[in-house]
């Protein structure tokens, strides 16, 4: 009986709230391991003037985010341009599954290097795309979230290069874990692409409060977010400070006039490219007679057209021999740089990936948007628009295509600079190294 009262006594005793100071010990454990947690994570964020604190002596890792596309070749670009850095930099590369150029121009880059090894790739699930949905967008982030921890909790790499595809917010979470629980600090630089004309992408904004460096390519940007450094090749930092302080944007850049194609770069030609897409307004408008009426007024001997998907321009094919005009129509070919720039005209599609290859190789370029109600803060339709202002490229509709033929001035399009800005490399120096100069991080 009394083993049994003893049993009762301790279930009641059990079934009690527990006493008052053992809830205020609760509460106040609670607290400091919260405010731990915020320290934590106010000391993870961006630092004016955070470096590695490096000697120019010591090899830095740096893993090199690759999304494809223009975004590839934006990266390296600017891996290009850090010229002398590179030998003190190793570089692992992060890409995305089934992205084979990307993994291609890392190999050329590297046999560049005279680096007889191939290069560390890692291979990673997509991340957000853009345009999708919030859900979707987070279950995207947390599915690559997993592996890219592993890959920076192996790597404990030094810096991390990205520079706008959705694959990169997984990749900075990651980072973000080991500067929270105080691992290392792994710094982060990103840039915005060429498209980023007046707004950020949906990676930028998302990532612009959590980088160390951000780099943008149009004073438009720095109106909005005035603490990006500017690394555009249209002007220089001096002309583009007054910006931050809300001074108007700078005039057009006064940049030189495109060379003519050389005594023996042949026939004059234009290419009219479609690339891998379906662009049936395109088509529409270059299978008329008009069409090569116009182009015979501008003394153009040869037309080269790729069509991509889009339908089979039956009268150009009927007509090859039309007013002296040799016609050819391919259903798809590479354009190189020299064929782009020895062209008299190249007629493409408004696409990025495809108006920066023509800036690239210095080619008198047409931008063709689609016809009807424009989308201003779509990327193609952007970067159209803000390189026709500048006076870079003359962009156009596709219903509207033959009339500026006929009118614009083809001779008066300026030259896009070759040479890359210096503020990728000098981000990077101040970064691994220390060192002073320019503008501020991510917020």
């Amino acid at each position: 009986a009394q083993a049994a009262h003893s049993l009762r006594a301790a279930r009641r005793s059990c079934l009690r709230a527990p006493p008052r100071e053992h809830m205020v010990l609760d509460i106040v454990l609670f607290l400091i391991l919260a405010a731990l947690f915020a320290w934590r994570l106010w000391v993870a964020f961006p630092r004016p003037g955070a470096t590695a604190a490096r000697k120019r002596s010591d090899r830095a890792l740096v893993l090199v985010v690759l999304g494809g596309g223009v975004n590839t070749a934006e990266m390296m670009a600017d891996l290009r341009s850090l010229g002398s850095h590179l030998d003190d930099l190793d570089f692992v590369y992060l890409l995305g599954e089934n992205d084979r150029g990307s993994l291609a121009q890392a190999e050329d880059f590297e046999w560049g290097r005279r680096n007889p090894s191939p290069p560390l790739a890692i291979k990673a699930p997509p991340g957000r795309t853009p345009g999708q949905g919030l859900m979707g967008g987070i279950l995207s982030t947390l599915s690559g979230a997993w592996l890219c921890l592993r890959v920076i909790l192996a790597l404990r790499p030094d810096l991390v290069l990205c520079n706008g595809p959705g694959i990169c917010e997984p990749v900075v979470f990651a980072t973000y874990v080991l500067r929270v629980l105080g691992v290392k600090r792994v710094l982060i630089q990103y840039s915005e692409c060429l498209s980023s004309v007046e707004n950020l992408t949906d990676t930028g904004a998302a990532l612009y409060d959590f980088v160390d460096r951000f780099i943008v390519q149009w004073p438009e940007v720095i109106r909005l977010y005035r603490e990006a450094d500017y690394g555009g090749r249209l002007y220089t930092e001096k002309e583009v400070a007054p910006v931050r302080v809300g001074e108007p944007l700078p005039e057009p850049a006064d940049l030189p006039c495109l060379p003519l194609p050389p005594p023996g770069a042949g026939p004059p030609t234009v290419l009219v490219n479609v690339g891998t897409a379906q662009f049936d307004e395109l088509m529409l408008a270059i299978d008329r007679a008009e069409f090569l009426e116009v182009l015979h007024d501008m003394g153009v001997k040869r037309l080269r057209v790729q069509r991509g998907r889009s339908f089979r321009p039956l009268m150009l094919e009927r007509h090859g021999e039309f007013e002296q005009v040799d016609v050819e129509v391919v259903d798809f070919a590479k354009c190189t740089a020299a064929e782009l720039s020895q062209a008299a005209i190249v007629i493409t599609h408004a696409g990025v990936g495809a108006v920066a290859e023509c800036l690239q190789a210095g080619a008198r370029t047409v931008a063709v948007l689609p016809n009807g109600q424009l989308d201003r803060q779509r990327p193609d339709v952007e970067l159209a628009c803000a390189l026709h202002r500048q006076g870079l490229v003359v962009c156009c509709q596709a219903s509207k295509l033959v009339s500026v033929l006929r009118e614009e001035d083809f001779v008066s399009l300026r030259r896009y600079p070759t040479r890359p800005s210096t503020t990728f490399t000098r981000c990077v120096s101040e970064l691994l190294y220390g060192g002073g100069g320019g503008g501020g991080g991510g917020g």
